[in-house]
């Protein structure tokens, strides 16, 4: 069985671009309450592909949902976060 194909995405994007928050600070950036996971298809989907079908609500909204499934995991992933990066972790 292969890994998951996961990858993190912004749901207020990081760069100016189509959910960017100019008001965000970088740190609001990378905090986790800002991040979601998905796979390859659907990050290029709500990316790349149809960015206008996949506003802020809708992502926040799969991230609750998800998230409510896996309790304590925004401690587990801020933890890990801290390991393999360092400074440059996801905040809490």
């Amino acid at each position: 069985m292969h890994p998951p194909d996961c990858h993190v995405a912004h749901i207020e994007d990081a760069k100016p671009g189509n959910r960017f928050d100019r008001d965000m600070t970088d740190q609001e950036r990378r905090a986790f309450a800002n991040l979601i996971l998905l796979c390859r298809p659907h990050h290029e989907l709500v990316d790349k592909r149809k960015p206008a079908h996949f506003p802020t609500e809708v992502l926040t909204q799969w991230k609750v949902e998800r998230e409510a499934e896996f309790p304590g995991v925004e401690e587990t992933i801020v933890a890990a976060s801290r390991i393999v990066m360092g400074a440059g972790s996801i905040a809490a």
